[in-house]
């Protein structure tokens, strides 16, 4: 089962598929822990397989796990909305979100926002389903680096 996870893994291109299957993150209180703790099964699954790993996880890792869970939850979720991006076919969401899958293969909601001075991920920002776990980290995360950034870092 852990070795289904991330047959593509080491071209960088996670497979999602049955990443919920072998990590719960209900047994997670925190969102480092579960990014932690998901980086370092996707290291053994790569030891395993004879790759050369060493020192610490690096910030890389922990961003493509983050969105991996986040595509994975997509795809989970909004599999509608793959299949009419996909097939270039109509979508009611798709339609009123604007919505459109970036280089990651995640979905993105594009509006007015786009040719304001705000960063990219303000601009366009992800679509998360309502009520998920995934959804609940992601939101703990942002919410925990704007409490502790000092006032002219959040503004600037």
């Amino acid at each position: 089962m852990i070795s289904d996870v991330t047959v593509a893994q080491a071209e960088d291109k996670p497979d999602v598929t049955s990443l919920f299957e072998t990590i719960h993150l209900n047994r997670f209180s925190s969102v480092s822990k579960e990014l932690r703790v998901t980086a370092m099964v996707l290291r053994f699954i790569r030891k395993l397989k004879k790759e050369k790993i060493s020192g610490l996880i690096t910030p890389k890792e922990i961003e493509n796990v983050e969105k991996m869970w986040i595509l994975s939850e997509q795809k989970r979720c909004f599999e509608d909305v793959f299949v009419s991006i996909s097939e270039n076919k109509s979508n009611n969401l798709k339609k009123q979100l604007g919505l459109y899958s970036d280089d990651s293969g995640i979905l993105r909601c594009q509006g007015r926002l786009q040719n304001s001075d705000l960063t990219e991920s303000a601009k366009r920002p992800i679509l998360l389903p309502k009520n998920s776990k995934v959804t609940e980290l992601v939101f703990t995360k942002s919410i925990c680096i704007v409490v502790y950034c000092k006032p002219w870092q959040v503004l600037g």
